[in-house]
């Protein structure tokens, strides 16, 4: 979970009247439930942020929780294509290893078959 998606997280726990200790907890539960992208963490995230932006709209943070919300598209964005990155360079290494003989070359096309399902 990206910085600005925390800073959303916080705002909006702290305006529903939880106390520090719940919203950290929850900040760091969701983290590392969007590390391992869990898809229930990864909802339930999207979700908080719309409230913050719905619950924002009516106070004086509005500008903030918007463009922090901006800044999370972007960076969730940017690390998405990261991750992508990193497995194309995995790729291009299995492409470039030597012949491996019949054994070794089927487990490289697995291999590759495997990274570039994580592609989609």
């Amino acid at each position: 979970m990206n910085i600005a998606a925390e800073q959303i997280v916080r705002w909006h726990l702290k305006c529903l009247g939880h106390n520090e200790q719940f919203v950290e907890e929850l900040v760091a539960t969701l983290s590392l439930g969007i590390g391992h992208s869990e898809q229930d963490s990864i909802i339930a995230l999207d979700q908080i942020v719309e409230e913050a932006k719905q619950a924002s709209r009516q106070t004086e943070d509005a500008a903030a929780i918007t463009r922090l919300a901006e800044l999370h598209s972007e960076l969730t964005i940017i690390e998405a294509t990261e991750k992508k990155i990193g497995i194309l360079e995995q790729v291009q290494m299995n492409l470039n290893m030597p012949d491996a003989g019949l054994l070794g070359n089927r487990i490289r096309d697995r291999k590759l078959k495997d990274l570039l399902s994580k592609l989609d």
